[in-house]
């Protein structure tokens, strides 16, 4: 038997109902309300008061409340890349100015002859910046940061063959070396920021082995050369750069020894970093693919390759860190750092890059008159009775 007709049957019903309902007595009901309503508000004043809406409270408007903007981390810039360490170049140095003259005077003071005959030079930090127009040339920010040192314009896109006619110079002695000097950049991964060596750097140029007394030739302008090797990651990479920690009046604390590795040296300590660049070259090239291979080390007997016979002056890049209480030296690293790190195994890239600006005449003098003469010139005296000065 179907059931489902009358179920509807009644549903239908019923709705029509409510409709008539709805329609007819709600109105009616709601009035009849009203009116009781009305009554029983007369008769009771308390209840009316009661039931009278108290007046809206004035709507006080918050202040706004500021959103908090986190502070944004350093953006690294791109030639930061894999496992180097960030680096805020907001913190950068504010550029060098330079000396736009050449800072030569005369003078009754005599280099003395030695066994070890040098010449040194001393140049402020220039600038600091992403590029290395050397190994990124045209490349803006392409590389892990470098400090500079010597020539004030040189930047990514730097013509480096006009080094020696163009730009200031943050050397002693004015525009008499117009020089470009680079490195990586020492980061105190705490704070992101450069750590910088004390009273800028040191350039030594030196006969270097005994046999070759009297054989350096003055490198040609625009020579270019890359000490080191960015890239190492381990002992048995790393070339050319080592670290030792000296104490206040420049001596080696506690008979530490050459490392490979940034070295935890006790506060108020100095920490040194030396990158000694090839000496020997080939004689025809100017520069290599790699920036290495025209360029060559001499043996410990002093013999240079016969492919690289012509001998230049041993240069080496002398920097001095101060040590602080609140940059611990565990925290330090080189900008080309990229390997995991432990806290003991910074530097391990340490590098140098040179391109030669001197003032031709100038350099030949110095190799004549200082090195070839077997005589220290020390880091003002040009050995021919003048000398050269920052101030």
């Amino acid at each position: 038997m179907n059931t489902t007709k009358p179920y509807l049957i009644g549903i239908i019903l019923i709705l029509l109902a409510l409709t008539l309902f709805t329609t007819n007595a709600f109105p009616a009901l709601f009035n009849i309300m009203g009116e009781v309503n009305q009554i029983v508000m007369a008769r009771s004043p308390a209840l009316a008061e009661a039931a009278t809406p108290a007046p809206a409270a004035a709507t006080t408007t918050p202040a706004p409340v500021p959103d908090t903007v986190p502070t944004p981390k350093p953006t690294p810039p791109p030639g930061q890349t894999g496992l180097m360490p960030v680096v805020d170049i907001s913190k950068n140095i504010t550029p060098a100015e330079g000396y736009s003259d050449l800072r030569i005077r005369p003078t009754n003071e005599q280099a003395k002859a030695t066994r070890d005959s040098a010449f040194r030079i001393s140049c402020l930090v220039s600038h600091m910046s992403n590029d290395d127009p050397m190994i990124y040339p045209g490349q803006e920010g392409a590389s892990h940061h470098h400090t500079f040192y010597g020539n004030t314009q040189v930047r990514f896109d730097t013509d480096l063959d006009q080094l020696s006619t163009t730009g200031n110079s943050t050397c002693d002695g004015g525009i008499m070396n117009r020089s470009a000097y680079w490195h990586p950049t020492i980061i105190n991964t705490l704070t992101n920021a450069a750590v910088l060596p004390d009273q800028g750097a040191i350039f030594y140029y030196k006969v270097g082995h005994p046999a070759f007394g009297g054989r350096i030739k003055p490198p040609p302008i625009g020579l270019r050369m890359l000490a080191g090797n960015p890239k190492a990651t381990t002992f048995g990479q790393s070339q050319a750069s080592k670290y030792v920690c000296i104490n206040i009046a420049m001596q080696h604390s506690n008979g530490m020894k050459w490392q490979s590795t940034i070295p935890n040296c006790g506060p108020e300590s100095f920490m040194q970093q030396v990158v000694l660049f090839p000496q020997c070259w080939d004689g025809k090239n100017l520069d290599s693919p790699n920036h290495q291979d025209h360029m060559a080390y001499p043996s410990r007997s002093g013999i240079c390759p016969a492919t690289h016979p012509v001998i230049f002056p041993e240069i080496s890049l002398n920097l001095n860190y101060k040590v602080h209480a609140d940059s611990p030296m565990n925290k330090w690293r080189l900008a080309s750092d990229n390997y995991t790190f432990n806290g003991r195994n910074a530097g391990y890239s340490g590098h140098a890059d040179w391109v030669n600006g001197w003032d031709e005449k100038e350099l030949e003098g110095i190799v004549k008159n200082c090195l070839n003469a077997r005589k220290d010139c020390h880091a003002h005296l040009l050995g021919d009775g003048r000398m050269f000065y920052r101030e």
